[in-house]
């Protein structure tokens, strides 16, 4: 008797995949549940300028393609992309929605500097929120080392106002 890759019971029957109907109806019903989830919310990422809503639809996403790596790995269909590209893309995508977000936060600070005097005008507090905000943003990346440019030019254009 053949038995089910999921549920382990030993059936008359699988698919040829190695599933039997009860796991194969659970696992279409969650694909499908949890796909619909991901295009409803990488929707929102693509028309959202909200930071803090894009963030949270691709954390969303990610969660969810991560309950559907188990199917990938038993090499049942999920719809491509798979899972784990999904991943590894929402992830790149997440970096470049923290990297935009701290450039704005680079671009504020710099409206604010004088245009002729050289000298920051900007309070201590300023900055050192904006240190802090830096490193937040830093700590939510996958791939931190791509915000060293920012980290750098904000070192190099504040250091004087953070220790003032």
């Amino acid at each position: 008797m053949p038995e089910c890759i999921i549920c382990r019971r030993k059936v008359l029957m699988v698919d040829q995949k190695g599933l039997c109907g009860e796991c194969r109806a659970a696992a279409t019903l969650e694909v499908a549940t949890r796909l619909d989830t991901i295009y409803l919310h990488y929707r929102t990422v693509q028309g959202s300028d909200d930071f803090e809503e894009c963030l949270k639809s691709c954390d969303l996403i990610i969660k969810e393609a991560e309950a559907l790596l188990p199917y990938e790995k038993l090499e049942i269909e999920v719809a491509p992309p798979l899972p784990s590209e999904i991943i590894d893309m929402m992830r790149e995508i997440k970096d470049d929605i923290i990297m935009e977000e701290a450039e704005r936060l680079l671009q504020s600070l710099d409206a604010n500097t004088a245009a002729d005097s050289g000298r920051l005008p900007i309070p201590p507090r300023s900055c050192g929120e904006a240190a802090l905000k830096l490193r937040e943003l830093k700590s939510m990346m996958s791939a931190p080392s791509r915000l060293a440019d920012i980290e750098r030019e904000f070192e190099e254009k504040y250091r004087t106002s953070i220790m003032d």
